[in-house]
Formats: C-alpha cells, structure tokens, sequence
C-alpha cells in the first residue's frame, strides 16, 4: 500500500474469552509478526483482555502496535462489539439491542457490528439490524470459516443499504480476523488511511468509507482445528 495506510484488526479474542486460546501479549506479538498496526482486543463479556493488551504494547513500542480495548457484548444470543471501552458492558436481555447500542454510546465507544448474519449457535449477530444508522461499523467479512455465506449476505446488505440510503447514512464496512489464536490474527483485515486509534475513530464517526480498503481472507486450518476443538472441549461454559 501507499504511505499513509496501515494494516488494522478490530476484532480478536485473547483467553479471556471463553473459547480464546491466548494470552493478550500473544496477540500483540502475534499482530507485529503479521503487520498489523492496530489491533482491537474484544473479549467475550470482559475489557480486560483489552486492557492487558494496550498495556503491554505500550510497555513494548518496538512492536509497533497500538491497541484499542473492546468488548463483544452480549444481547441475548446476539454479539455486537464495543470499540473504545474501558469498563466492562453488561450482558443484556434479547430484544434489548436498543439499549445496549446506546449504553455503547454513552460509554464513549462506538457499535461494531460483527459477524451480522453469522450462525445462531456460534456467531450470531445483529442481522438487518446491523445496518442502521446508530451502528458505527459493520464486519462484512469475518474470518473464521463458518461465516463463509454469512459474509456474502454481509456484503449484499451493505451494498443493497448503500444503494438505499448512501454513504452517510450506513456504518462503514470492515473486515476482521475474529481471532481466537494466535495463528487467526491478521488472517483477514483491513487497511486503514491513517496512523492512531483517534484517527480511526475520528474516520468511522464521519463514515469515511473511503479511508477503508478489505482485505479478506480466512483461518488456516491449524487456526481452525485449534478453535473449534477448543469450543468442543469448553462446550459447558458456552454462553446460553
């Protein structure tokens, strides 16, 4: 890419989540070794993960990554991600979207809405509802191999919300790892025209689509057979 753009993923997972397979700083290493310079930690339920992360890149400059602490919050069955949170999010009640997108806002954070069509057993999101005006951001192509469809409906209902409404009136459209491993960060992305995470939120606030190039990929199946065996063997702590 030209000067100016750097490689972000806004959407990984360290063992904070319940089905996360490493540490924060393993992330971090992980996210210089593939060139990512900004990378968002949202655990399932928690910030802290996030926290441990931005606290060890800045303890490590020589990495060259800027972390930005997150949450995947839990509406009923529902995930959506909180970006630029520091406190940990509730867990809310299905049918209270509204509510939850909202209390983001209030907290300082903006909605990312990942995985909107994913599968309702193991990556369910906000569906349609992921494309309304008071979502900031959308994965339209998440990583992990099980969203293969969901993300082509991902992309058709951007570009049908796009022909609706128009560029200023729908999130922007991103593209994540939704790492679980060490191996997954980085395997799907997103190039952004910009250096911090106060440029990015200024950028995804003003719906600046054009600061934004996808890069879409997948897990290896290293990454994949490590995940899922791990969702196997924890399948009684998995979120009802």
């Amino acid at each position: 890419m030209d000067d100016g753009w750097v490689k972000m993923d806004l959407h990984s997972h360290s063992h904070y989540s319940y089905d996360g397979l490493s540490s924060p700083a393993e992330l971090v290493k992980a996210a210089s070794r593939s060139g990512i310079r900004i990378l968002a930690v949202t655990d399932h339920g928690t910030v802290q993960g996030g926290k441990e992360a931005q606290e060890f890149a800045m303890a490590r400059p020589e990495l060259n990554v800027q972390v930005i602490v997150g949450q995947e919050v839990y509406v009923g069955k529902q995930d959506v991600v909180a970006l630029f949170v520091y406190e940990d999010l509730p867990a809310y009640k299905a049918g209270q979207v509204e509510t939850a997108l909202s209390d983001i806002h209030e907290a300082g954070g903006l909605v990312y809405a990942v995985h909107p069509f994913g599968h309702e057993r193991l990556a369910y999101g906000l569906s349609w509802r992921a494309f309304f005006r008071d979502v900031d951001a959308v994965e339209i192509h998440n990583a992990c191999p099980v969203n293969l469809f969901a993300n082509r409906q991902a992309r058709t209902a951007h570009n049908l919300a796009w022909i609706d409404y128009g560029s200023s009136d729908i999130p922007v459209a991103l593209a994540s790892s939704d790492a679980h491993s060490v191996t997954a960060v980085g395997s799907s992305f997103t190039w952004f025209n910009g250096y911090t995470p106060d440029d990015l939120h200024q950028a995804i606030q003003s719906r600046r689509q054009q600061a934004f190039r996808l890069v879409r990929g997948y897990w290896s199946m290293r990454a994949t057979a490590n995940v899922f065996e791990n969702w196997w063997k924890n399948r009684k702590n998995w979120p009802t």
